[in-house]
């Protein structure tokens, strides 16, 4: 009985359905149709502001009655799964790109993927950086074999179109925001993005994998021939991107 009625409530307030949990509901001077529907206007209202406050950009671009009507179809065909408004909106970008608006601006599916990026950035988990010090009394022969881990925050979103200067930065990044890759990490407490070239982002998708660093750097090389591996390094580790390294266990070390 009480599934029934939670499943005769959810129709009502998530798809608009209010016969069956009407049934159930004694009414006073107050109709529980009525009732109802001040549950459906509250609940839609607040994962509508929840997808809001995700996807600023991508609202602005979509404008506000856009928006609304598609936050309200997305919240109808995919209600959250765990009561955290904060974890909700994950599959936004993937519903976008199966709405006829990813035709008229194909980049909106992107844009909602960088965002959503920036949300996990955010709330990921709390780890130190790596500092280069760790690296200093690595020999030189064995630098190949290191598998450096990302920092729980960090997102690579790659993409066709110009996400960083879509999302409001390409003033500042000048011509590097048209790269199609983006870095995304928390730094200090700040979500910071950064354009990727190919090398740099085959090096991190394979380091992403738990690839040593030889078979990364290679990636990085057979997708941009003028990758500098020093440089992309160097700039990993002011930035923040790792915060731990090993050695591949397949690989013994030398004595």
């Amino acid at each position: 009985m009480l599934h029934e009625l939670q499943t005769a409530f959810r129709s009502a307030v998530l798809q608009g359905t209010p016969d069956a949990a009407c049934a159930t509901i004694v009414s006073d001077r107050v109709p529980a149709v009525r009732r109802l529907a001040v549950h459906r206007h509250n609940l839609l209202a607040s994962l509508i502001e929840a997808l809001r406050a995700a996807f600023p950009v991508t609202a602005r671009r979509l404008a506000e009655e856009r928006f609304a009507v598609l936050a309200q179809a997305f919240v109808e065909a995919s209600p959250p799964r765990q009561p955290q408004l904060l974890a909700y909106g994950e599959s936004f970008p993937t519903f976008l790109s199966a709405t006829a608006w990813a035709d008229v601006d194909p980049s909106l599916p992107d844009l909602a993927r960088l965002e959503w990026a920036r949300v996990e950035a955010c709330f990921a988990a709390e780890t130190p950086h790596l500092s280069p010090g760790r690296l200093a009394a690595i020999a030189p022969g064995r630098s190949g074999d290191i598998v450096f881990r990302l920092h729980p925050s960090v997102r690579l979103v790659a993409s066709a179109h110009p996400l960083l200067a879509l999302w409001g930065e390409g003033s500042a990044m000048g011509e590097a925001a048209a790269a199609g890759a983006v870095l995304v990490l928390r730094s200090s407490g700040a979500v910071e993005m950064a354009p990727l070239a190919a090398g740099d982002f085959a090096l991190l998708r394979m380091v992403r994998t738990g690839m040593p660093l030889d078979v990364a750097a290679a990636a990085g090389e057979a997708a941009d021939p003028g990758f500098d591996l020093q440089a992309a390094l160097a700039a990993h580790l002011s930035r923040g991107t790792f915060c731990g390294f090993s050695f591949h266990p397949t690989r013994k070390r030398n004595s």
